[in-house]
């Protein structure tokens, strides 16, 4: 049985289409407001505070064979070819590896992509989710909980079907999932790198005890159960408790955010009665409001006071909830991911080896890339945009540069008179590398540009390599200017929920 075709309205990527594109309702400027909050942004900010992260950054090949296999899969559109074949295999086990190898993972890990998590996938053991399904709800009946939807619902929230302990458990998720395909083909689009993330598994963590709190102007105003649809009875007993520690738990945290205004979701483990964070999301509309409504709570949600709510009756239509959402969805037949992996993978022969050789040879070229800011080794977005690249080595500027830091910690350099000679750091890159950090500059968008800069390295030689420039310098342009950004300077100013914002707000203003 091949699986159904799922709808998905593509987003046209013409410039003149650009206006509609950036509507509100539109599903890419969505993502544009929302891209300040994915995890990769906030989590080395509060990393004590929440479960231990890996992030392995995606190529635009890599996604690009991700969506290739969906068009394919589910659309019926023949696009995927042995080479993406062998790219999924290929970061198949690079997943797999990390899992393997992090002690983070010994119990596994939840899977998601910076924005969001692929929940509408399928897992690759099917079977097991209705196996575990069952098991919980017959515990449910034994411990008396009354033979209803609800209940159903309850031993549906202990489902475990996101956590993966392999590879091809992972690409089963990500491959069958209409989120991914849809935010990779964004990204494929319209820029924005992705990564994939791998959180620890806890054990004790449940929907049951999942809690999403609502600050707003550094004060929390509303507090609810995260599953609004289902009614837990044991939360009644422990609402106080759990209130409790969720102040305390957010007032350490808090400072460490940055921002004012936010919805912060948290998790409560009843064995060791403590509180972990789960994510963050923005203060805005589009970010789900569980027991309250943007509409209706809006006084509330803005100003408060605080009113922590769960659900005390069952909700009206949760028997149908539970039918399509979860009994239909694991009763139908779905073929395992790989299963059209052979139908691609064709035999590589000598000539074609020694041609693609050739080519690479003669097509791939260095670039060498001076950094002065976050993406030298060690800072926020190292890892997510240069972690195929080569380190050169370390290298200060031949002539004076102008580099500055603006308000919220981020280093620019202005091609301007006056300045220094800066620190920074030279990598090699490849173009794949190369087109992501100018997508993330936004040198299409006339926000930097790229352009050449002579450094002196370590060892005492010259190298051309390149730059990014800020276009616009503005009011920068007067100092004061700096020789070096620090680490240290960096991990007590950088803000980088706020830097994200103000590239975000920049880009769909511009459009």
């Amino acid at each position: 049985m091949k699986p159904e075709a799922r709808t998905f309205t593509p987003i046209a990527p013409s410039p003149a289409d650009a206006l509609n594109l950036l509507s509100i309702s539109s599903e890419h400027r969505i993502r544009s407001e929302n891209l300040p909050f994915d995890i990769d942004v906030w989590y080395p900010r509060v990393k004590d505070f929440t479960f231990e992260t890996a992030f392995l950054p995606l190529s635009l090949s890599e996604a690009q064979a991700i969506v290739n296999y969906y068009e394919t899969f589910y659309n019926h559109r023949m696009k995927l070819s042995s080479e993406h074949v062998h790219m999924l295999k290929s970061l198949e086990r690079r997943i797999e590896a990390e899992l393997r190898t992090n002690q983070a993972f010994a119990c596994g890990a939840f899977l998601r992509l910076c924005g969001r998590s692929p929940k509408d996938g399928e897992p690759l053991n099917r079977s097991q989710v209705l196996v575990k399904y069952n098991k919980d709800l017959e515990e449910l009946y034994l411990q008396g909980a009354p033979r209803n939807a609800n209940t159903k619902l309850r031993a549906i929230a202990k489902s475990t079907y996101l956590r993966v302990t392999t590879g091809a458990e992972a690409m089963s998720l990500l491959l069958t999932s209409e989120r991914v395909f849809t935010d990779l083909q964004d990204w494929l689009r319209f820029g924005g790198s992705e990564q994939i993330v791998l959180r620890r598994w806890h054990e004790g963590m449940s929907l049951e005890y999942e809690f999403r709190v609502f600050v707003n102007h550094n004060k929390i105003t509303a507090i609810s159960q995260y599953d609004h649809y289902c009614e837990y009875p044991d939360l009644v007993a422990i609402k106080d408790q759990v209130q409790s520690l969720i102040i305390e738990k957010w007032s350490q945290v808090h400072q460490h955010i940055g921002q004012e205004s936010y919805v912060i979701d948290f998790s409560y483990d009843p064995n060791k009665k403590t509180i972990v964070m789960i994510e963050l999301s923005p203060f805005r509309t589009c970010t789900g409001t569980a027991m309250f409504s943007w509409s209706q709570d809006q006084d509330q949600l803005h100003n408060g006071p605080l009113e922590f709510r769960i659900k005390t009756e069952m909700h009206p239509y949760i028997k149908e909830l539970v039918e399509v959402n979860w009994e239909d969805r694991w009763n139908a037949h779905v073929e395992r991911y790989d299963s059209i992996y052979h139908k691609y993978q064709e035999t590589t022969t000598w000539m074609s080896w020694l041609l693609s050789f050739f080519y690479r040879k003669t097509t791939i070229k260095d670039n060498f890339i001076f950094v002065y800011g976050t993406l030298k080794k060690g800072f926020h977005w190292h890892d997510k945009f240069l972690s195929t690249a080569t380190f050169v080595g370390r290298a200060t500027s031949v002539n004076k540069q102008a580099l500055v830091v603006d308000d919220f910690g981020v280093p620019h350099l202005l091609n301007v008179k006056g300045g220094e000679s800066i620190s920074g750091e030279v990598w090699r890159v490849d173009e794949e590398a190369l087109s992501g950090l100018d997508d993330y500059e936004g040198v299409n968008k006339e926000y930097y540009s790229r352009e050449p800069i002579e450094v002196r390295l370590d060892n005492g030689s010259v190298l051309s390599a390149d730059a990014y420039y800020k276009v616009s310098a503005g009011s920068l342009a007067e100092g004061p200017f700096i020789s070096e950004y620090t680490k240290s300077y960096h991990d007590k100013h950088y803000n980088p929920i706020k830097h994200a914002h103000a590239k975000q707000l920049q880009y769909l203003e511009s459009n």
